[in-house]
């Protein structure tokens, strides 16, 4: 007994050694420019544990995410180390480490409610299994983005908050459940990522296997037996309603960032959603050519091959968990589960450039982990030595795996270049790659690669927008000017290309009449714009270029505006005193 009692604290243990030495690679990491550099590097924000930051932190949108438990980690880093990223990365390294010991710990209590008298008879089988699950979970390659990019602090801290309420929720080894903490714990998950949101229908899909407390067919759960069961859920669910709703009003703050329906369509979302759904599994199963970029395509074509596996997995694999499912039901389980945390992000409200991602894997494969150990656990029984060597080779692999993902996330070139090698093509991808290159002088080749970005996605504002920019350093003023013309067709808000174009038509092309058209251009995008998108400058372009011209009533309405703003109202005064 006492060695068994070793053995529940050491396995856990090990799993958290194991899957911080995995990632290890992250603690010589920089901050990467995918996010990081808006985030933490260029933000002041978060910096300071008083009330004015703290504040801060519970209102703010900033890059479309309310998170103000995960802003008070950046905070804590902060006070204590600075802006020194290795200590970033240690806090993100210590969570993933917890969240394996905590996966390890919540597959020993599923195993051993799915499988009671097994557990009683071989309880070594069932630690064997519990260490297995954590590690498969803790070593696997696709951990690497949420792990090691500082960005994503949120996975691995609102991944231990819910971890930590499952646990709280199923019952302990004397029975005891402790619903009171499972719902504080995924109120304060909630506060570092919105993941929770789904808590309510996990644990429906738990109640029926393995606890066994609802019936497997959801039509009989209306009777009146089964109502304390769901009622037990109403606070959960209405957690994640509240989630789900403030989520859409952070993300609503970036503008552009969901996709409209006419620019996404249903039939594209649906494309998205079986291959969101086949993706993450294979990828599980197989992770090869992790990218931190698959991006959604400028022209989706439903037919293309990686599409079509999608479908048919759609399509077969529920009729396999439907016949399996009195057989192996942890297999369904796990797949209800799977769907249920991947629904907010397979597409249907689409926010963001990516087509999947491997983060999305975080929370939503812990199941297959779980499964796995199952399998394990049952050859064990049968085949020892055999399986305790293709766990062994199998985890072994998987940390190999994990340690060499980790490193593509070293710096941002490393990141991009990796991304523009694994494919598939991406037009983000070359043109942060081409930023790298641009900002270390090498001009020549940050328009090489810009223009690659243009030949995948000829709409893309940004990358037109950035090569005007190159070009005219470059002294390539009218090819600067197509470039800026492109970016303001394609771009929404277009303001800055606009502004761009015109400063080079007025100062260097002495093309006033082309200038003056293409202020009024950026003054109107601006007006289109939300308010936080306001730019004064554009005012304060057109007022001095109308002033110029002697139209004096129109210059001044547009210098009045530029006035009222910090930035443009000395210059404004300045040209309004002219008047």
């Amino acid at each position: 007994m006492e060695a068994r009692a070793r053995a529940r604290w050491i396995a856990p243990l090990a799993c958290a050694l194991l899957a911080f030495a995995a990632f290890s690679p992250a603690l010589r990491a920089g901050f990467v420019d995918m996010d990081d550099t808006q985030l933490l590097v260029t933000n002041e924000g978060y910096r300071g544990l008083d009330w004015a930051h703290l504040q801060w932190m519970l209102s703010t949108r900033r890059m479309g995410h309310w998170q103000p438990l995960t802003w008070l980690s950046y905070a804590i880093d902060w006070k204590l180390h600075g802006l020194e990223p290795a200590w970033f990365h240690l806090t993100n390294l210590l969570l993933h480490a917890l969240d394996a010991a905590l996966v390890c710990v919540l597959a020993r209590r599923l195993l051993a409610l799915a499988r009671p008298d097994a557990a009683a008879r071989n309880p070594w089988g069932l630690e064997g299994g519990a260490l297995f699950a954590g590690l498969a979970f803790g070593l696997h390659p696709l951990r690497a983005e949420s792990v090691v990019w500082v960005t994503e602090r949120r996975d691995v801290l609102s991944a231990a908050l819910l971890l930590g309420a499952l646990l709280a929720w199923l019952p302990a080894r004397d029975g005891r459940r402790r619903p009171w903490l499972a719902l504080l714990l995924q109120a304060c998950s909630l506060t570092a990522k919105a993941w929770g949101m789904v808590l309510a229908p996990v644990l429906l899909v738990l109640e029926v296997y393995p606890l066994r407390r609802l019936p497997a067919d959801p039509r009989r759960w209306l009777e009146r037996a089964w109502w304390p069961v769901l009622l037990e859920k109403l606070p959960f669910l209405a957690l994640g309603l509240a989630a789900a709703a403030r989520a859409r009003w952070a993300i609503d703050s970036l503008p552009g960032t969901v996709l409209s329906w006419s620019d996404w369509t249903l039939g594209e979302r649906c494309v998205q959603a079986c291959y969101g759904a086949w993706f993450y599994l294979a990828r599980t199963l197989w992770p090869a050519q992790l990218s931190p970029m698959v991006a959604l395509p400028s022209a989706l074509d439903p037919l293309e091959g990686r599409f079509l596996v999608g479908y048919a997995f759609v399509a077969l694999a529920p009729l396999a968990f439907f016949v399996l499912r009195r057989r192996v039901p942890a297999l369904a389980a796990a797949a209800a589960v799977y769907l249920l945390v991947l629904a907010p992000v397979l597409g249907f409200m689409q926010a963001g450039p990516q087509l999947v991602a491997d983060r999305y894997s975080y929370l939503s494969c812990i199941g297959w982990a779980v499964v796995l150990a199952a399998g394990a656990w049952i050859a064990w029984e049968r085949a020892r030595v055999a399986t305790l060597a293709v766990s062994v080779a199998l985890l072994a692999a998987l940390g190999v795996a994990g340690f060499r993902q980790a490193g593509v996330w070293h710096s941002t070139e490393s990141l991009w270049t990796h991304a523009i090698e694994v494919g598939p093509p991406s037009a983000i991808a070359h043109q942060s790659l081409s930023a790298v290159l641009a900002a270390r002088g090498e001009r020549e080749s940050a328009v090489a690669q810009l223009e690659q970005a243009l030949r995948i996605d000829p709409e893309s504002a940004d990358a037109w927008f950035v090569l005007g920019n190159l070009r005219h350093m470059l002294g390539a003023r009218e090819p600067a000017a197509a470039a800026w013309r492109e970016a303001a067709h394609y771009g929404n808000p277009s303001y800055l290309a606009w502004m761009a174009l015109g400063k080079l038509q007025r100062d260097e092309l002495r093309d006033f009449d082309g200038a003056l058209e293409s202020f009024e251009q950026a003054v109107k995008s601006v007006e289109a714009s939300p308010p936080e998108l306001m730019n004064p400058f554009a005012y304060l372009a057109l007022g001095e270029e109308l002033a110029r011209r002697g139209r004096k009533d129109e210059a001044r309405a547009r210098l009045e505006v530029a006035a009222r703003y910090a930035k443009t109202a000395d210059a404004a005064r300045a040209a309004l005193a002219r008047l």
